[in-house]
């Protein structure tokens, strides 16, 4: 296929979802209501509402698994409770098919674990790969009311919770904003060099609550960079390359370009990736991480 058709493929690919991932979004943000701050997930079994998240996790999930397995049969699709759905054997794959082109569907039924269970920011996210590149990703944001989508070689572009079609949303870049650099799990070498944006480090400033910055607040003018010690498909990665379709600089902690789907292997994962609503900062990034 060429560019062309598909970008129309993956558009209408999202446009059929759309319905089933708004309402899996409202949902999570039903359920977070009833979710005071608790442990982590992976806590010991014993408290019901640690395990709300895992539940919501495989509704949302099962409810997409449904949905394409309605509407795109024969697609691969790896969501990330992929181990424990009852429909994992029913797909075509959880992964790309070695030398072959088809595209894969990947799920985030609900990103942002601990800002979720914190009464904080979360997103569900769509996103299609190809062995080569992201096709397409959607990041839906309940709280925020707003969903936003990139398509490869086309743009991004951000909607109103209610729009329906996505191609009624405005074009979406993202312009340079004095606003902190956000950290997650990447040491560096000198604070100086973020000036008066300043630098939120994930580990040791956050705190639970809508307050704390989570690392789609870059699509907010919330934040001027995201860094992260590396980039799951299913989340970071995809935000990146929404990032990279509004504007972004996009690359590795050695500066190298988005690595390819297919290279992320067995982890589904990219290693750390930076990405920046500024050259200059994001040069400036790159020479104090390690």
């Amino acid at each position: 296929m060429n560019n062309n058709s598909d970008s129309n493929r993956a558009l209408e690919i999202l446009e059929t979802l759309l319905p089933h991932l708004r309402a899996g979004a409202e949902y999570a943000a039903h359920i977070q209501k009833q979710i005071a701050h608790q442990p982590d997930k992976s806590a010991p079994d014993g408290n019901h509402f640690a395990a709300a998240l895992s539940d919501a996790d495989i509704s949302i999930q099962t409810a997409i698994e449904v949905a394409v397995l309605s509407a795109f049969p024969n697609a691969r699709f790896f969501g990330e409770e992929y181990a424990s759905s009852v429909n994992t054997k029913y797909l075509a794959g959880t992964w790309l098919q070695e030398d072959g082109e088809d595209w894969v569907f990947l799920l985030d039924p609900i990103d942002g674990t601990r800002y979720y269970l914190d009464q904080g920011e979360f997103q569900v996210i769509f996103s299609i790969a190809s062995p080569t590149s992201f096709e397409a990703s959607i990041f839906l944001f309940p709280r925020r009311k707003k969903i936003l989508y990139a398509v490869r070689g086309k743009g991004a572009f951000m909607g109103e919770w209610s729009e329906t079609s996505l191609r009624d949303y405005a074009p979406f870049r993202l312009t340079p904003a004095d606003a902190p650099v956000f950290f997650s799990r990447t040491r560096y070498s000198d604070e100086g060099v973020f000036g008066t944006r300043g630098l939120f480090d994930l580990e040791r400033d956050y705190r639970p609550g809508l307050e704390t910055p989570i690392y789609t607040g870059l699509f907010f003018g919330e934040l001027s960079s995201v860094v992260m010690s590396g980039g799951q498909l299913i989340d970071g990665a995809a935000a990146a390359f929404i990032a990279s379709e509004a504007g972004a600089i996009v690359t590795t902690h050695t500066g190298e370009p988005l690595p390819e789907p297919r290279s992320a292997g067995a982890s589904r994962a990219f290693g750390g990736l930076v990405i920046s609503d500024d050259a200059a900062l994001h040069s400036d990034i790159l020479k104090v991480i390690f």
